[in-house]
């Protein structure tokens, strides 16, 4: 994943609360088809990528994205957007050839990406990425899920569980 895809992706969300938000979206559009080149492993809370979180700090510390963080229960969140210096280069960049060619590929993805930014529960998001994790480790969708479960401490009947599931190979097929 480049400067260009996270920017791209922070863009068209205006906002994405919460970095496990980005690393969820990213892993989830990445198995929908849209190359972004992100390698992940399974983390507590599912697909992880150490390149993505490295990718958010820097682009933070460039004052490419706005970062605010804001206190939760259990420390502090993060709620990334565009700086205004970078939204004027997004749009620079794609008028060139190699930006309008890069934002051709976002285009061929944004409904799968409005998709995933209109999950409002994190969970969904989670087991969801968590499931089309083991798919592809497995590429058998019902080993998934129950692999999925197992590893969450989830029940594979709840209604949580079938969202997540429905989510997951709606994306990844």
């Amino acid at each position: 994943m480049n400067k260009y895809q996270l920017a791209k992706l922070i863009a068209i969300a205006g906002k994405v609360h919460t970095r496990k938000r980005v690393q969820k979206i990213v892993f989830l559009l990445q198995a929908a088809g849209l190359d972004l080149g992100v390698s992940f492993r399974l983390h507590h809370f599912g697909p992880y990528s150490t390149e993505v979180a490295s990718l958010l700090d820097e682009m933070s510390r460039q004052g490419i994205l706005r970062e605010e963080r804001y206190a939760n229960v259990v420390g502090w969140q993060s709620e990334y957007s565009l700086s205004d210096d970078a939204k004027r280069s997004l749009v620079e960049f794609e008028e060139t050839s190699k930006g309008g060619a890069l934002a051709d590929q976002f285009k061929r993805h944004e409904g799968q990406l409005q998709r995933l930014l209109g999950v409002t529960d994190l969970w969904e998001l989670e087991l969801g990425a968590t499931i089309a994790y083991f798919q592809k480790k497995h590429g058998d969708w019902n080993k998934a899920v129950q692999e999925a479960c197992k590893f969450k401490n989830v029940s594979a009947d709840a209604t949580k569980t079938e969202q997540a599931f429905a989510l997951a190979r709606e994306l990844a097929e």
